[in-house]
């Protein structure tokens, strides 16, 4: 029996694996740049409360003389205890939904804020890691090819990881601001890449009449292979070649 993938399966990873960088923020946000302060952040909190404990007292009067009227108009208690715990039912949850305060102006700027913060933790913390080896050399495949998309892609390009199946030796699809696109392979190897490696990657892109084709191994590539990339329009990187793109 043959084991068929499943298509939305891939589809859902296919997504997960595309590169994320975001905005650039270089220089960390302060509250008082939003109009913000730990004090209208605080009353805003004490406002939304108030809104709310309001709301839900007047969901309780009402409540109250709904249970009153209930009673008042029927002689027969089941009758009437059923028609509270239906009211009840219907009620409460209600309550619970429509007592929350809507997001103010200062909700938006917070989260604005708090947003921003992420970004600056990305390019002064997270994306600097990628400057040590090391890091490159901790990678599996997959994460070799999503880290190094994220660097092609805080390079300008426009870039896409495809899929692991059917690729042809395709690791990621990139992009330049002429729109010309390259063809990229990825080996997170140790050691040196060989000829065969390039010779598929060149085989897929005259297939595919693509131009400009990247193969990139973190520990390096034979002579062979870098001869015959030399007159293929197929750059080598290394770990050395990546680090300087960060």
């Amino acid at each position: 029996m043959t084991n068929k993938k499943n298509p939305y399966k891939t589809l859902v990873k296919s997504i997960l694996a595309q590169p994320y960088v975001p905005p650039k923020i270089l220089s960390k946000p302060k509250l008082q740049d939003y109009g913000l302060s730990e004090e209208i952040i605080k009353k805003n909190e004490i406002n939304k409360k108030e809104d709310e404990d309001n709301k839900k007292t007047l969901f309780n009067l009402i409540f109250f003389v709904v249970l009153v009227l209930i009673f008042y108009n029927n002689d027969n208690i089941r009758e009437a205890l059923l028609l509270t715990l239906f009211s009840f039912a219907i009620f409460w949850p209600l309550k619970e939904i429509l007592s929350y305060s809507k997001k103010t102006e200062i909700d938006k700027k917070l989260e604005e804020y708090k947003l921003d913060n992420k970004y600056f933790e990305y390019w002064t913390v997270l994306y600097p890691k990628k400057k040590v080896a090391g890091y490159w050399y901790s990678l599996n495949g997959y994460e070799f090819e999503k880290s190094l998309a994220e660097v092609y892609k805080a390079n300008g390009y426009e870039t896409f990881i495809t899929s692991k199946s059917g690729d042809g030796g395709v690791d990621i699809v990139i992009w330049n601001k002429n729109k010309m696109k390259t063809y990229v392979q990825c080996k997170a190897f140790k050691g040196k890449a060989g000829v065969a490696i390039v010779r598929e990657l060149y085989g897929v892109m005259v297939s595919d009449k693509v131009d400009s084709g990247v193969v990139a191994c973190l520990g390096g590539f034979t002579s062979g292979a870098k001869e015959f990339a030399e007159s293929k329009n197929i750059t080598l990187i290394d770990v050395n070649d990546i680090i300087k793109m960060i």
